[in-house]
């Protein structure tokens, strides 16, 4: 209510409020003006007096049209199909519609014809009824009493009826003043609403940032442990290959080795001889050992012969 603030454009504009609710209240209803006319059809329209009474449950348990709409949303899909529109008429208090009135209502409410409600339908109708029938969450309505064919102003709060040709100048005031406050409180629940349903949307995108930073954080760590498991891989396979890359050389070395031992024996067993000789004046002989090659002679068994005939009787 940040109007309240200038004192004078407070007092204009309660004053400019109550101007037209005495205007519209006050207007005949047998005018044949095209304004009048369309004045009298909202006032006598059926879904307005269903709209009028849904408000003022509305102002009587504090809730929102838009929340008690879809708390009658039985199958989940966000609209109001007959027999939910049904189930809520029959909740709303001394709100008693016929099944053809109710179908009524229901016709005028689908506004697009698509044989559903939606909750927005009903703040367009809602809007419409506070254009002709009073303000939103106020518990102040007007319409034409069926019965008079006059103009009534209903609370539907404490039941109090005041006819037009009955009406005072100070209780006009006054329910001007409790249109105004009933106003600004349905705006101030509207902008709390509307604060909590931003402060969740807020939430879930903070929860839904993080969710997805965390799901980046572990796709990270699940591509170093894929590239340390590809490095570690590849780090066994070259350990693999040079194993058996030193273990084929060790192979071909021994067999080489091998290979050259047999032909260093066949070169040592020609290289070296053993002689024996009688020694003179006696029976006894000596054994001696020489070099083919040079005739180097050797009073024992020369080493190489050893090393590569260990098992010889030479």
């Amino acid at each position: 209510r940040k109007w309240l603030r200038n004192r004078e454009q407070s007092k204009y504009i309660v004053e400019k409020r109550f101007a037209e609710l005495k205007v519209k209240f006050e207007s005949a209803p047998t005018s044949t003006s095209a304004e009048s006319v369309e004045h009298e059809r909202q006032l006598t329209s059926i879904a307005n007096i269903a709209i009028v009474y849904i408000e003022g449950h509305l102002f009587a348990t504090q809730q929102l049209m838009c929340d008690f709409v879809l708390s009658f949303d039985q199958d989940g899909d966000g609209y109001i199909g007959p027999d939910e529109l049904m189930h809520l008429t029959n909740c709303v208090e001394n709100l008693n519609l016929s099944a053809n009135q109710i179908r009524e209502v229901f016709s005028l409410l689908d506004m697009d014809n698509d044989g559903i409600i939606a909750p927005e339908e009903f703040e367009q109708q809602a809007r419409i009824m506070e254009k002709y029938c009073g303000t939103l969450a106020s518990p102040w309505k007007m319409y034409v009493d069926p019965d008079e064919k006059v103009n009534v102003l209903h609370n539907l709060q404490t039941g109090e009826r005041i006819f037009d040709y009955e009406m005072k100048y100070e209780k006009l005031r006054k329910i001007n003043e409790d249109n105004l406050v009933a106003e600004a409180e349905y705006l101030c629940r509207k902008s709390q609403h509307k604060a909590r349903d931003d402060d969740w949307v807020l939430t879930l995108k903070n929860y839904a940032a993080i969710t997805i930073q965390q799901m980046y954080q572990s796709w990270c760590m699940r591509r170093k442990m894929d590239s340390l498991r590809f490095r570690n891989r590849k780090f066994l396979a070259s350990l693999k290959e040079n194993v058996d890359r030193k273990a084929a050389d060790l192979i071909v070395a021994t067999i080489k080795g091998r290979n050259e031992r047999r032909k260093i024996k066949k070169i040592i067993a020609k290289a070296y001889a053993k002689k024996v000789e009688k020694i003179p004046g006696s029976n006894e002989e000596k054994v001696y050992y020489i070099q083919v090659s040079n005739k180097h002679r050797f009073e024992h068994r020369p080493r190489l012969h050893k090393k590569y005939f260990p098992r010889a009787n030479w």
